[in-house]
């Protein structure tokens, strides 16, 4: 008996496995929309006034900083600012701090910024101050072409007979960009 019900069970098999209608899976399609959105942006880099060795009783020294724009195409940049540096005495003389000596306030040496000529050159007669209102800022008038940067000096006068403890001074200023 049990080997009639073996025959019969594979013929059955046999028998459904001919019938059986080919598995198919069905196939829906959709999209993905995939988005990024590009904002007007424009990148600081900069290379530092450095002023050198200091002598008080020397000339007036003077020396040249640079600002780097790099902007997302098509973007204008209008204006550049310029704080007067996180040691701005009375809010508009700048300057730069000196190592604080045991039991003594930390001095200071004076210096300005100014705006460079039409042709983006320092001179020692400039006399527009940078600053960082609407009325000192530097005003841009050329958009920046995609990838590209726009170099951009930055003047600084240090003045002869401040009379300080030898060592380094520094400051360090905000530059910002309207666009």
């Amino acid at each position: 008996m049990m080997k009639k019900f073996a025959m019969s069970l594979t013929a059955t098999v046999a028998t459904l496995a001919g019938l059986a209608a080919p598995v198919h899976a069905e196939i829906s399609t959709g999209t993905l929309e995939v988005i990024a959105t590009v904002d007007p942006y424009c990148r600081i880099t900069s290379t530092p006034v450095n002023f050198g060795n200091y002598r008080p009783h020397g000339n007036t020294l003077f020396a040249t900083g640079k600002l780097t724009l790099t902007c997302t195409k098509n973007t204008a940049p209008s204006l550049v600012r310029l704080d007067h540096g996180k040691n701005a005495a009375g809010g508009a003389v700048r300057k730069m701090i000196g190592a604080v000596v045991a039991g003594q306030q930390a001095e200071t040496l004076t210096y300005e910024l100014y705006k460079p000529t039409v042709d983006n050159a320092c001179t020692e007669s400039s006399t527009n101050v940078w600053g960082d209102d609407t009325d000192s800022g530097l005003s841009l008038a050329n958009v920046i072409a995609a990838g590209e940067s726009r170099e951009i000096s930055v003047c600084g006068k240090l003045a002869a007979g401040q009379f300080v403890t030898p060592g380094t001074y520094s400051d360090m200023v905000t530059a910002s960009v309207e666009f």
